[in-house]
């Protein structure tokens, strides 16, 4: 099966210009991936020559946890001199789910998130996905696929949401909250504490909860050259977060180490259907962290360091 996916890179004309490096993450696990990068190029003068890229929210986070309902962070960004258009770039896929999710979040639970622009809430996105016929023409999907899904769709990219900014560039600057549908908890998670075992789930204490994977940025255009922003898109090896696992083989239990102390940083671990089993946030600087997966059956898992720096992923193996 080969499935083909367009990309329209008009929005990053001024980024795409010079030596220009691409990299290609699989999230998934699993051999026999091929990329294919092929690039059309069509004659013509661009909407607008120049723009800038500022990262917003991006990362994996919590929903429904009825101890932090709202985790994404809030941001403050300016808009550059020259700036005549601004758009929010963003996508949000849901996973996680089973019995010991409500709802059978968040992969399969339809939800309406929100953004708020200067405390006010501004747009919605239906999170939502009709996955019949495939939305890329991607079939059969081992079989035909007809399950709609919380963002994606196997076999196909999922659907990017474009907010309109630019009546906010008069004022200079904006306050950009993503706030997760409102009407959702997770019932059945470790951090509720009225959850109780064979009564709201099977184990109120399993672990697996829903969670949203979220990429987003703010992207301003004009005629002219803007103000120099960091876009944080420049480097590649500077979002890529290094760091050791040893011993690996083991019995379960691994001590992860990185160069420096990171003041914040989240580790999880996923098993080879990319379900989240651990998600640990540090509370206090580190430099290491001791990771007891002895109660995990063996196999292969993944490891991710999400930190401020970037995020780093590797494999271990419980023997």
């Amino acid at each position: 099966m080969a499935c083909g996916h367009s990309v329209d890179l008009t929005d990053f004309m001024s980024v795409l210009q010079g030596k220009i490096a691409f990299r290609f993450y699989l999230g998934t696990q699993g051999n026999g991936f091929e990329y294919t990068l092929n690039l059309s190029y069509h004659a013509g003068v661009p909407e607008n020559a120049y723009g800038t890229i500022t990262k917003l929210w991006y990362q994996t986070y919590n929903f429904g946890d009825p101890g932090n309902l709202q985790p994404c962070e809030v941001f403050n960004a300016e808009f550059p001199e020259n700036s005549q258009a601004a758009k929010i770039k963003l996508v949000s896929t849901g996973h996680g789910w089973g019995d010991n999710n409500t709802g059978n979040a968040a992969e399969f639970h339809h939800d309406i998130h929100h953004i708020h622009i200067n405390g006010a809430e501004t747009f919605a996105q239906d999170n939502w996905e009709d996955c019949n016929p495939n939305p890329d023409g991607c079939q059969p999907q081992n079989g035909t696929w007809f399950y709609d899904r919380a963002g994606w769709c196997p076999g196909a990219i999922a659907p990017w949401f474009d907010f309109d900014m630019t009546p906010f560039i008069a004022g200079g600057s904006a306050e950009y909250k993503y706030i997760f549908n409102e009407a959702y908890v997770d019932i059945c998670h470790p951090n509720n504490p009225d959850c109780f075992s064979g009564i709201h789930c099977d184990n109120c204490d399993d672990g697996f909860n829903p969670h949203l994977i979220v990429a987003s940025y703010l992207i301003n255009l004009g005629d002219s050259p803007l103000e120099d922003v960091d876009t944080g898109l420049d480097d590649p090896k500077e979002r890529e977060m290094a760091f050791r696992v040893y011993p690996n083989p083991s019995n379960g239990l691994f001590q992860l180490s990185w160069e420096g102390v990171e003041k914040e940083a989240t580790i999880q671990v996923s098993n080879n259907l990319g379900q989240t089993l651990r998600s640990i946030r540090l509370d206090k600087p580190a430099a290491a962290y001791e990771l007891d997966l002895r109660g995990l059956p063996r196999g292969i898992y993944v490891v991710q360091v999400n930190t401020e720096r970037g995020k780093g992923v590797k494999k271990v193996v419980i023997e």
